[in-house]
């Protein structure tokens, strides 16, 4: 896959294991819709990374030709995303964007904390494709997307919850303002 137009780049031939990396804080593209990236954060082969507190903004008002992903992670496991936003801004979401405009699209990386996050006007909030163990999918919003989190040839592991007060998972999903039917 061509990652041209990637704001951030991480990538390590092997795996490496970090303790203290982290990508925090940035705002890449615009609200306004002047300026996007293909990729916003790509990060390949490091254990224990963290990503928060990033904003991401696309512009889109029809499905792209090509593929975008807020935050791509592949092979990254033990990886922890929290309080990121990838939003399209557009107020005409693209419907049938699908697999070309993803939030956080994730191949093979097990053990994922992804919470607090926010993604909306995507085709897809959230792409697993292979062994994707989540540890923790907590108080994540997803708004106005073809599919919220699409499972590709992909197991995301164990249940996702629990009947007790204190395990909950609080994602919030909603599809309003939508032609594309559920």
């Amino acid at each position: 896959q061509n990652f041209t137009g990637t704001a951030i780049t991480a990538v390590a031939a092997t795996p490496i294991v970090t303790n203290n990396f982290e990508i925090s804080e940035n705002t890449i593209g615009t609200l306004n819709g002047s300026s996007q990236p293909r990729f916003g954060i790509r990060l390949a082969h490091f254990e224990r990374a963290r990503i928060s507190e990033n904003r991401i903004y696309f512009n889109f008002t029809s499905s792209p030709s090509n593929h975008y992903a807020g935050v791509s992670l592949q092979e990254c496991n033990y990886a922890r995303l929290n309080l990121n936003e990838v939003i399209n801004v557009s107020s005409i979401f693209p419907a049938t964007s699908n697999e070309l405009l993803k939030g956080i699209d994730v191949l093979s990386s097990t053990n994922l904390c992804i919470e607090n996050s926010t993604l909306n006007n995507l085709g897809i909030g959230m792409y697993f494709f292979g062994t994707c163990i989540v540890t923790s999918l907590y108080n994540n919003s997803f708004a106005n997307y073809d599919t919220a989190i699409y499972l590709d040839q992909a197991d995301i592991g164990a249940f996702q919850g629990d009947d007790s007060p204190e395990i909950v998972l609080s994602n919030n999903w909603s599809r309003t303002g939508t032609t594309t039917p559920y």
